[in-house]
C-alpha cells in the first residue's frame, strides 16, 4: 500500500470526529455527561466509524470470511460515516440557537445537574405494578406460542439452536406480528424494571428492593430466552444509567466501579456460551468481541455500496414503514434482502436473517448522496430536540427512567435504520406511561416525599 495513500487515509480519518467536537463544543454542548447528543456521539464513532481503521490496514480475520477486500469502498464508507456524524452534530448544534440565549445556557447547564427522584406516590405504585403485571402477561402469552425456547434447549443440548432462535424472532408465527410481543417484554418491561429501581433508590425500603430484584431476574431471563446478545447488555446498561442518574454522586464513582466489571463480565458469559466459542482462550474471546462490536455493524454498508446504484437502482424511499397501505408501496425488507445476498447458503436452508447498519446506509440506498446530505442534520434536530425535552422535564421518579430508556433507544440509530423511528411505536409507549405517571403524581395531595438533594 502506498505511503501517501496510508498517510492520507489516517489525516481523513482524525478529521471528521475532530470537526464533530469542535462544532459541539462550539455549541456547548457537554460531551461527557449521560444525555443523548453524547451518548450517540460516541456510540456511533464505535459502532459506525473506528472500525474503518483495522477495516482498512486489513487488521482483523472478519474482513476476510465477509469479503470486505476492497481499500478504495472502505476509504468510501470513512467518508460517507465521517461527513454523516458531522453533519448529525450540526444538526444538534443548530437546535439551541431557536432559544432565547438566557433560557438556552439554562437549558444547557443542567447537563451537569444531579436529578432528585421522588418516591412514588401510592397511586404511581399502583400504576406501575399494572402495567409491569401487564407486559408480565403478554410475555406468558408470547411464550405459549413457542415450541421451544431457544436458551432451554441450548442447556439441554439437544434442538437446532439456530432455528428456534430464528423462530422466537424474524421466524415467528403467532396471532401477532413479533414486534407487539417484543414491545412488551423488550421495550415496557426493562422501562419499568428502571422505574422499580429509581424508587427503590429514593424510597429505600425492603419491600421496594424485593419487587426491583423479582423484575430485575424475571426481564434478565426473558431477555436471554431467545438467545439475542444484545438485549441483555443494553438492558444492563440502563439499569446502570439510571443508577448513575438517581444515585448521589458520591455513590456514582462506587456504582461505575462495581457496574462496568459486572456487565463486562456478562458479556463476555454471553458471547462464549451463546456464540459458541466456549473452548477458546479468554484473549480469543475478547479479540473476536471486540471485531464483531467495531466492525459488526459497519459492514454491511460495503455491501449497500456494492449492490447501489451498480446492480439496483436507489430504491426512493420504499425501505420506509407504510401503515395500512396509506402510499403506494410495499415496504422492501432490505436488511433481509442484503442479509439473504451476503449468506445466500443460511439462506438456502429458510433461516432468514438481517444487516441491519447505521441510519445513512438506509438514506443512500433509497435517495443516494443527496438523502444523507439532507436528512442526517435533520437527525440532529431530533436528537437535540429528544434532550432539550428531558431538560425541561420536572424532577420525578419517572425521569431518570425515562432518561436512560431514551437515551439507549435513540442512540440505535448508530446501527439501525431510520425507518424504524418514524413511526416509533416504542417511544409512543414509553411517553404515554410516563405522562400518565406523572399526571397521577402531580394530583392533589400527592406525598412523593423528597429525597434529600445529590451533593457534587
Amino acid at each position: 500500500m502506498p505511503s501517501l495513500t496510508a498517510f492520507a487515509f489516517s489525516v481523513n480519518f482524525l478529521i471528521w470526529p475532530l470537526l464533530s467536537i469542535l462544532i459541539l463544543r462550539l455549541a456547548n454542548i457537554r460531551l461527557l455527561s449521560l444525555t443523548i447528543p453524547a451518548v450517540f456521539f460516541f456510540y456511533y464513532l464505535l459502532l459506525a466509524y473506528v472500525g474503518h481503521w483495522p477495516l482498512f490496514w486489513g487488521s482483523y480475520e472478519y474482513q476476510l470470511t465477509e469479503g470486505l477486500l476492497s481499500t478504495t469502498r472502505i476509504v468510501q464508507l470513512m467518508n460517507y460515516s465521517g461527513s454523516c456524524i458531522t453533519l448529525v452534530c450540526l444538526g444538534m448544534a443548530a437546535v439551541p440557537t431557536i432559544i432565547d440565549a438566557p433560557k438556552r445556557k439554562l437549558l444547557l447547564a443542567r447537563a451537569s445537574e444531579p436529578m432528585r427522584p421522588l418516591r412514588l406516590t401510592l397511586a404511581q405504585r399502583r400504576w406501575l405494578t399494572i402495567v409491569t403485571a401487564l407486559a408480565l402477561l403478554v410475555t406468558v402469552e408470547y411464550f405459549s406460542h413457542i415450541q421451544d425456547i431457544a436458551l432451554v434447549a441450548l442447556i439441554r443440548g439437544t434442538g437446532d439452536v439456530k432455528l428456534l432462535r430464528s423462530q422466537m424472532t424474524n421466524g415467528f408465527s403467532g396471532p401477532l406480528p413479533y414486534h407487539y410481543y417484543q414491545l412488551a417484554f423488550g421495550v415496557i418491561l426493562p422501562f419499568c424494571c428502571y422505574a422499580w429501581l429509581t424508587h427503590a433508590l429514593a424510597n429505600k425500603r425492603i419491600t421496594s428492593w424485593v419487587i426491583f430484584f423479582s423484575i430485575l431476574i424475571l426481564t434478565c431471563l426473558i431477555s436471554i430466552a431467545d438467545l439475542q446478545k444484545a438485549q441483555i447488555v443494553w438492558f444492563l446498561l440502563g439499569l446502570g444509567f439510571t443508577g448513575l442518574l438517581a444515585s448521589p454522586s458520591k455513590l456514582r464513582l462506587k456504582m461505575i466501579m462495581f457496574g462496568i466489571p459486572i456487565i463486562l463480565g456478562i458479556t463476555f458469559f454471553v458471547f462464549k456460551v451463546f456464540m459458541e466459542i466456549g473452548d477458546r482462550s479468554i484473549g480469543e474471546i475478547t479479540s473476536s468481541t471486540t471485531e464483531r462490536v467495531i466492525v459488526g455493524a459497519l459492514s454491511p454498508t460495503y455491501f449497500y455500496k456494492e449492490l447501489f446504484p451498480q446492480a439496483m437502482d436507489f430504491l426512493g424511499g420504499v425501505t420506509f414503514p407504510n401503515p395500512r397501505h396509506i402510499f403506494p408501496w410495499d415496504p422492501f425488507p432490505y436488511t433481509r434482502y442484503i442479509y439473504d445476498y451476503t449468506q445466500p447458503k443460511i439462506a438456502a436452508l429458510g433461516l432468514h436473517g438481517s444487516t441491519p447498519a447505521p441510519f445513512w446506509g438506509q438514506l443512500y440506498i433509497d435517495f443516494g448522496n443527496i438523502g444523507i446530505l439532507l436528512i442526517s442534520p435533520l437527525v440532529g434536530c431530533v436528537l437535540m430536540g429528544y434532550q432539550l425535552f428531558l431538560y425541561m422535564m420536572k424532577e420525578s421518579d419517572w425521569k431518570p427512567a425515562l432518561t436512560s430508556w431514551l437515551v439507549l433507544h435513540l442512540v440505535k440509530l448508530a446501527e439501525i435504520g431510520i425507518g424504524s423511528f418514524l413511526i416509533d411505536t416504542d417511544v409512543a409507549a414509553i411517553l404515554g406511561i410516563t405522562l400518565v405517571g406523572i399526571v397521577l403524581g402531580s394530583s392533589p395531595g400527592a406525598d412523593h416525599g423528597v429525597r434529600e438533594p445529590a451533593k457534587n
